[in-house]
């Protein structure tokens, strides 16, 4: 499902759950709270498509889609997963992963300015261009 226009809202939580591949397709999307994905893919659009917010995947698929894309903090657990696809993500707060999650820069770069925590059997995959600068990466 593609959503096109401008997502917005003041507070709460949105989350996406349910099979499937949800869409941001338009730039300047501003939700206020976190998301959360529990199931199926939430997939950048364009750049800039998905709010700078605080995610927390778990179970779930978090695709930048080739884009760029500034967030928050991410939480990865319970086999959640964050992929670039050729496009490039920078957290603001720190990236935390547990429970088998992954963490996969495929073709795009990761700019982690907190850092990055890995527990419970969780993979982080980069490439050459994709290795992260941070001031602490706890493995």
């Amino acid at each position: 499902m593609n959503v096109n226009g401008i997502i917005t809202g003041n507070g709460g939580t949105f989350t996406k759950a349910g099979a499937g591949t949800l869409r941001f397709g338009s730039a300047g999307n501003t939700l206020f709270g976190p998301i959360n994905v529990t199931a199926g893919t939430l997939q950048s659009g364009t750049n800039g498509s998905l709010p700078d917010v605080a995610y927390a995947i778990s179970g779930g698929t978090l695709d930048l889609n080739g884009n760029t894309n500034t967030l928050d903090s991410v939480t990865l657990t319970n086999t959640g997963a964050l992929i670039t696809n050729g496009g490039t993500a920078t957290v603001t707060n720190a990236v935390t992963m547990s429970n088998s999650s992954t963490f996969t820069v495929n073709g795009g770069a990761a700019n982690l300015n907190s850092g990055l925590t890995m527990n419970n059997s969780s993979v982080f995959t980069g490439n050459a261009n994709g290795l992260p600068r941070s001031p602490a990466m706890q493995l």
